[in-house]
């Protein structure tokens, strides 16, 4: 009976530690989030820039700042410089109605002002950023929370996957390299790198990376004949025109079949971790089950994943796309079949089409390779047992 009791304390004492551990690493996470919100600034030392007017390329030299608005007149504002060494001076601001309704503006409103080469104070936007880093920061303490270790190292695994985007893919995109391979060689890294730092480096996380290589390999084929049969050139919208228009040497459907393999990762690896750790837990549980066996019972759980992240998929493009969705049905007067015909349209469905069929293929490519894996992993580790008795 003591000893017992002793085991219990022991183990309420480890529990108390580690939530303790958790608490801290929470806190702190909060504190320089929140410290980090409030010394964020656009201010930066006047560099030179180029914008183009329509007819001319212009070079100029811009400084932005935050102000605060003090008051609101019409046509004008008074803001008061939070930055620089103009911090604490009273400027006017020339602002339309329109703007400041679009922007929500009112006394105390903390936003982004600009001086050029003639000196003019000029209204640029709302300061956004400190929200932006508070929700960052609340969203990490959630996550270290409810999912201790494990939720710290999937942001880990998440800021290299941020941090391969920033620093390798889209510079060397913009450098002028070939984007769909680019964003390939980009997707592998991250899939390598981020499930090794979220799951552990263990058996089930191997089997894991192999069947997403498989299944990548598959996603990249599938995107890059969608795009051929779509006849899709890659540029839908603005920002895809004027994206184009700027660089100049960009290939924009490697962009946007490189974009569908990246996209669909993260999903990818939430479902193959998952049937992998299926397929494991049933082979524990039933030493005598074969490969045979082991598909059928992992594949029948698979399903209800398929059932829920094809849906949700299909609603994420379609919730992001929303806005100009509601524009495009708004204001086309053509048929209907040319509605869908557009390659607005078209691209997003060719997305949803594209990354689901990756989630559907991903349930019997990794049921059927952990199975397989399992199966004989056992075999191997039986006979072996065998010869050394």
């Amino acid at each position: 009976m003591v000893k017992r009791l002793l085991v219990w304390l022991r183990q309420v004492g480890e529990a108390l530690r580690i939530r303790k551990v958790r608490v801290i690493a929470c806190l702190g996470i909060l504190v320089i989030g929140l410290f980090v919100a409030t010394i964020a600034t656009p201010f930066t030392a006047t560099r030179q820039q180029a914008f183009f007017d329509g007819e001319n390329t212009i070079d100029t030299t811009m400084t932005y700042m935050r102000a605060e608005v003090r008051s609101l007149d019409g046509a004008m504002m008074t803001v008061r410089l939070l930055d620089g060494p103009q911090a604490g001076d009273y400027e006017l601001v020339r602002i339309n109605a329109d703007s400041s309704r679009e922007h929500e503006l009112s006394e105390g409103s903390i936003i982004v002002v600009g001086t050029g080469n003639d000196g003019v104070v000029a209204f640029i936007d709302r300061f956004r950023v400190p929200a932006l880093i508070i929700m960052g920061t609340l969203f990490a303490v959630l996550v270290l929370a409810v999912g201790g270790r494990r939720g710290g190292t999937s942001l880990a695994g998440l800021t290299v996957g941020i941090l391969v985007i920033g620093w390798m893919i889209v510079p060397l995109i913009l450098q002028g390299h070939d984007a769909f391979w680019v964003c390939i060689a980009g997707a592998y890294i991250i899939a390598g790198c981020s499930i090794f730092i979220a799951h552990g480096v263990r058996r089930r996380t191997v089997i894991s990376l192999l069947c997403i290589a498989v299944i990548l390999a598959i996603i990249c084929v599938l995107s890059g004949l969608a795009m051929l049969l779509a006849s899709l050139s890659g540029i839908y919208d603005e920002t895809t025109f004027y994206l184009n228009q700027d660089v100049g040497n960009l290939d924009m459907q490697g962009i946007i079949a490189g974009g569908i393999v990246i996209a669909t990762l993260g999903v990818l690896d939430d479902i193959v971790t998952a049937q992998v750790a299926v397929v494991e837990e049933l082979k524990r549980a039933s030493q005598k089950m074969s490969v045979k066996k082991l598909y059928i019972a992992g594949v029948s759980v698979g399903r209800e994943h398929i059932a829920s992240l094809v849906n949700t998929l299909a609603l994420a493009y379609a919730g992001a796309s929303l806005p100009l969705i509601l524009f495009l049905v708004n204001t086309y007067t053509g048929p209907t079949v040319m509605l869908f015909n557009s390659e607005y349209l078209a691209v997003e469905i060719v997305r949803t089409l594209i990354a689901s069929a990756g989630l559907v293929l991903a349930v019997p490519v990794s049921t059927l390779t952990a199975a397989y894996f399992y199966t004989r992993v056992r075999k191997r580790n039986r006979r072996a047992a065998m010869l050394a008795s």
